[in-house]
């Protein structure tokens, strides 16, 4: 498969970017092509890079509140054990006569301090 090719399968506006340059390759001259190897060595290398990074961490919004089941998933604990224990959880609070909501920041820096603990 040629880039011309790839670009039409997958049409994005980097790709199809890709497929001109690569297109305009046929017209450089054999005492360029080390110079044109090495930028493209360097580019795979970014991408090779790109792909093994860690995704950038997820910003929280410090407002926002989780239902106990969201709040259960998020720690890997049932609802029930949220709700029996909800005087000891610092983070539960009860916003209405049934109802309880759990800050995401709290529970992001409640899961980090068991991990940090090792519990």
């Amino acid at each position: 498969m040629d880039a011309a090719e790839l670009a039409r399968r997958v049409p994005l506006k980097g790709l199809e970017r890709l497929a001109t340059l690569l297109a305009t390759l046929d017209g450089v001259t054999r005492d360029e092509l080390p110079d044109v190897l090495g930028l493209l060595e360097a580019a795979k290398a970014r991408c090779w890079a790109r792909l093994i990074a860690p995704p950038p961490p997820r910003a929280h919004d410090p407002g926002r509140m989780l239902t106990v089941r969201e709040a259960a998933t998020r720690l890997g604990l049932s609802p029930d054990y949220l709700y029996r224990h909800q005087r000891q959880l610092s983070f539960m609070q009860k916003v209405g006569t049934r109802t309880i909501r759990c800050p995401e920041a709290a529970v992001t820096r409640w899961q980090e301090s068991r991990r940090a603990c090792g519990c």
